[in-house]
């Protein structure tokens, strides 16, 4: 009893010793939650999931007879019937116990003949119960009745190409319409042109200007031409090219030499009319020998006047003759 309660002791004494720990406190203030409207979602019309079926007319080879498989798509098990009324009832079954639409495509000879919904099912069994046919020709007979659902064929879309037949070209009408050109041509004489120094051209592609003659002027050039297009040439054509240099005009003054000068005065001494003579005696001839003189000197004066108004009258008429030849 002593040694238990000197244990109970240490026991007490040891946990007084022991640090008491001290309590904290946390304050947690809670967020509050704001609730958002939840955002509207545009309800999408889910497609209907569609189940499809198969119904395929096989040979037999061991008997030559026929029979029909019904299968799922994308299943490799299907099941065998002697009667295409048989698997039709199938797809019909299947189809009144299924969640989701279904519809059965016909096979025969390698080709797909058709589908029916469920609902052209129905019809296609009521009217193979009334009116009997061979097995052999069902599906056939359901294409040549029009039981089946066929797609559309597409639609084939021919490019047109419309070609049109070239107009025959008016080459004498192509012929006046013409251009032609000379390259500093205000820098050459026309009488310098060649024939293939002209550059011409015609409205319409394919036509060529051949030039045949050209006719050259002071200033000016005449262009005789023809137009082709492959075998046909028009008629000949002239046109008259302008703004070639201009000739030089040269002056020619005329001079008259001495001798010319002196039988000229001659002709003029002659055609003018003699001087008066006066008979005087031989008396008064020494009586008025200054008299004599004195006429001397006015013929003298008379007769160079006369010359000067020849030549003057020879210059004028030069004048004439040099203006003349100028103008034309």
């Amino acid at each position: 009893m002593k040694m238990a309660e000197a244990k109970k002791k240490t026991t007490a004494a040891n946990k007084a010793k022991k640090p008491v720990a001290t309590k904290t406190t946390k304050k947690v203030t809670a967020a509050k939650t704001i609730k958002k409207p939840a955002a509207t979602k545009a309800k999408v019309a889910k497609k209907p999931t569609l189940d499809k079926y198969y119904i395929s007319e096989k040979p037999i080879k061991k008997t030559g007879d026929i029979e029909f498989n019904f299968k799922k798509a994308k299943q490799k098990t299907s099941r065998k019937y002697d009667e295409f009324i048989d698997a039709l009832k199938e797809f019909i079954f299947v189809s009144e116990t299924s969640k989701n639409d279904t519809r059965v495509w016909f096979h025969r000879n390698g080709a797909y003949r058709g589908s029916v919904d469920l609902a052209k099912a129905k019809i296609i069994l009521d009217r193979l119960t009334q009116q009997a046919v061979e097995k052999q020709r069902i599906i056939e007979y359901l294409e040549q009745e029009n039981l089946v659902d066929k797609p559309e064929p597409k639609k084939v879309t021919k490019k047109v190409i419309i070609v049109e037949e070239p107009k025959p070209i008016d080459l004498n009408q192509e012929a006046k319409e013409a251009t032609f050109f000379v390259p500093n041509s205000d820098l050459m004489l026309a009488s310098e042109v060649q024939k293939d120094d002209i550059v011409a051209s015609t409205p319409t592609r394919g036509c060529e200007v051949f030039v045949t003659n050209i006719y050259p002027s002071n200033g000016q050039m005449e262009v005789e031409y023809v137009v082709k297009n492959e075998n046909n040439q028009s008629d000949s054509q002239i046109k008259t090219l302008y703004g070639f240099k201009q000739n030089p005009v040269t002056e020619e003054i005329m001079t008259i030499s001495d001798e010319e000068e002196k039988k000229l005065e001659s002709n003029i001494v002659e055609d003018t009319e003699p001087a008066e003579v006066v008979d005087v005696e031989s008396d008064e001839n020494k009586n008025t020998s200054v008299e004599n003189d004195k006429k001397s000197k006015m013929s003298k004066e008379l007769l160079w006047t006369i010359i000067t108004m020849s030549v003057l009258l020879i210059a004028a008429l030069t004048i004439l003759v040099l203006v003349a030849t100028r103008v034309i």
